[in-house]
């Protein structure tokens, strides 16, 4: 394909429903002249209002374009009546007028099945559409629990020909303020067509969750698709509040047109002053938990630098001693481990609270804990392997040098942990003072 410049057409071809393009007019007339493209093909570039035939474009009249192509591309050659036929020459005259009178018979029988399959086809196509788009249109005038406008709405996209627009989509919900809603959503997508939904959570408006995001895969079927709330909260549930919905192309973050105006939906009960009042004690009661948080997780910092410090600087001073035949430092160490184990003894429950179940519907900083409990882990196998390599100093030579880079291992991944928290102090507040702990 020839490289189009900065100033020439960029043109699209439109033939059964398969666009191509950006071509230049130079690869339109190869096209033509090869036989890939047809005069009754359709070509539009930017300046153009609408779609129009080949046929009809005076830049790509053939006959004085064909001189000028390489022989690959040139239309196969066609006799000229004065042309010699050496195959005919000697034949007599009436010879030569029956094969032309049974080749013009065979051609007009070719032209003949050829249009008979083309107006079998376009048949075909027109009633496959006719039939489709009347199953879409039953499908959403049987769906129960809508409005009018609803209706309206979803039945539009669902008929808009994919060939004229984009893939878009439209979104209604049955019984928003009941627990058991669902979504409804139309698209001039094809039937078994899989797009994504995802529903998230306006975080100052839930109750009963700090934040609330959920994606779910979604099928076509006469246009439309149907979600239920089991499908997006295993407890069969949603905290009550204001939601936003966008459907996506899977494994992307790329969102479909939506027909109507982007707008949230208030979704999981009804909105009403009971609902506002319980909300801002929640809220509260979130407000207070952060700055908790934040505090216990300073701590536990802190109590993790000090303890591989600790074991650090007490393992350092009873190894060169040993390894010159004194053992009297020993005694010192062994004091020092019966002390750090019972330490550990008391952090250990808090530990083995912070599962992944625990801290996703409990904690407001997750993430912040679990590297918190992943830093302890480390400083405990440090203290396990310092211990065990003094009392059994010959059992691993390279011993020493592991229990070197796990302690600069530790470091740094308490380094990153008060970074976080320092980030998580500093995070933006909704107007109720409550941090935005997801992005965490």
């Amino acid at each position: 394909m020839k490289q189009m410049g900065l100033g020439e057409k960029k043109w699209f071809i439109l033939r059964d429903d398969t666009q191509e393009g950006p071509l230049s007019s130079d690869d339109i007339l190869k096209n033509m002249g090869d036989g890939t493209l047809l005069p009754s093909d359709y070509a539009w570039h930017q300046e153009m209002e609408n779609w129009v035939q080949i046929e009809s474009i005076k830049n790509f009249d053939l006959s004085p374009a064909r001189a000028n192509f390489p022989r690959s591309f040139s239309q196969p050659k066609v006799m000229r009546p004065d042309s010699p036929r050496p195959q005919l020459s000697d034949l007599p005259e009436q010879a030569r007028r029956v094969k032309a009178i049974r080749r013009k018979a065979r051609l007009k029988s070719a032209l003949g099945v050829i249009s008979i399959l083309t107006w079998a086809a376009l048949l075909s196509w027109e009633a496959y559409h006719h039939t489709d788009g009347n199953q879409r249109r039953t499908a959403i005038e049987q769906a129960e629990g809508l409005s009018p406008s609803d209706r309206e709405t979803l039945l539009n996209q669902s008929l808009q020909p994919l060939r004229e627009h984009p893939p878009s989509a439209a979104i209604a919900i049955l019984h928003p303020e009941s627990l058991g809603f669902e979504i409804l959503i139309s698209s001039n997508l094809p039937d078994h067509a899989t797009l994504e939904l995802q529903l998230e959570g306006v975080q100052e408006t839930l109750l009963g969750a700090p934040f609330f995001s959920q994606r779910t895969s979604i099928s076509f079927q006469k246009g439309l698709a149907k979600v239920r709330v089991h499908q997006l909260a295993q407890s069969g549930s949603i905290p009550r509040g204001e939601y936003r919905i966008q459907v996506s192309l899977p494994n992307t973050k790329q969102p479909l047109a939506l027909m109507q105006p982007a707008k949230t939906y208030f979704l999981g009960g009804v909105r009403n002053q009971d609902y506002l009042n319980e909300l801002a004690v929640y809220r509260n009661s979130l407000k207070a938990q952060a700055q908790a948080e934040l505090v216990e997780l300073n701590e536990f910092c802190s109590v993790l630098e000090d303890q591989l410090k600790q074991t650090s600087d007490e393992f350092g001073r009873v190894l060169l001693p040993l390894k010159s035949g004194d053992e009297k430092p020993l005694k010192h160490w062994s004091k020092f481990h019966k002390d750090w184990i019972a330490f550990a003894t008391r952090l250990e429950p808090s530990f083995q609270k912070w599962t992944a179940d625990w801290l996703k519907s409990h904690a407001l900083f997750g993430k912040l804990y679990h590297l918190a409990a992943e830093a302890g882990k480390t400083v405990s196998s440090i203290h396990e392997m310092q211990d065990h390599y003094l009392n059994l100093p010959s059992t691993h030579p390279d011993t020493e040098l592991r229990i070197l880079k796990s302690a600069s291992l530790a470091q740094s991944m308490l380094l990153s942990l008060k970074v976080k928290i320092q980030l998580a102090e500093q995070l933006p507040k909704g107007s109720d003072g409550v941090p935005n702990a997801p992005s965490l």
